[in-house]
């Protein structure tokens, strides 16, 4: 039986030796150092180990993702997905496939959180480098505010794709 008294998770992916991709870790890291949401919420680094997410995910109302992806955007967007959406589009985030097969099993073990939720950001680039580009480096504090929202703010969010649109029919959009 799953814990049903777990905190809301934040859970970053990627690989820090390889520039951009490691955004989702320096977020993470970023906001471990907000008081208000260390009240509020577990921060996990999982690297490039998709397969570890099974573990966190039981009992928790929400767990939201954060990683580099390859979407065919700007460098620097921020995108929000719900995974029925980010499976249904031509997206190359490197664990992302990992990532919704986890999600799928959890679901179908009654497992999965209530609400799941999936930022990607357009890296510049991902190459051979111990460190974030100066772009991406410079938006890690942007990048956070956006992503400390979905815990603090008080708006309801919804797994249903079709209300989680902006005016151009994607998903809900963060150009930075």
């Amino acid at each position: 039986m799953p814990e049903t008294d777990r905190k809301p998770a934040l859970v970053g992916f990627g690989n820090p030796l390889w520039g951009d991709d490691g955004i989702g870790l320096a977020i993470v890291d970023h906001l471990r150092s907000d008081p208000a949401l260390c009240e509020k919420v577990e921060f996990f680094d999982l690297g490039t180990s998709a397969a570890r997410l099974l573990h966190l995910l039981p009992g928790r109302p929400k767990v939201v993702l954060v990683d580099a992806a390859l979407m065919g955007l700007p460098p620097g967007t921020l995108r929000r997905f719900v995974p029925e959406e980010a499976r249904n589009r031509d997206l190359q985030a490197r664990h992302a496939g990992q990532i919704w097969d986890i999600v799928k099993l959890a679901r179908q073990l009654g497992q999965a959180p209530a609400e799941f939720i999936w930022f990607g950001i357009e890296p510049f680039h991902v190459e051979l480098d111990p460190a974030l580009s100066e772009a991406m480096a410079s938006r890690v504090a942007d990048y956070a505010n956006a992503i400390r929202a979905e815990f603090l703010e008080a708006r309801p969010r919804s797994n249903d794709p079709s209300q989680n649109r902006n005016g151009d029919g994607g998903p809900t959009l963060f150009s930075m």
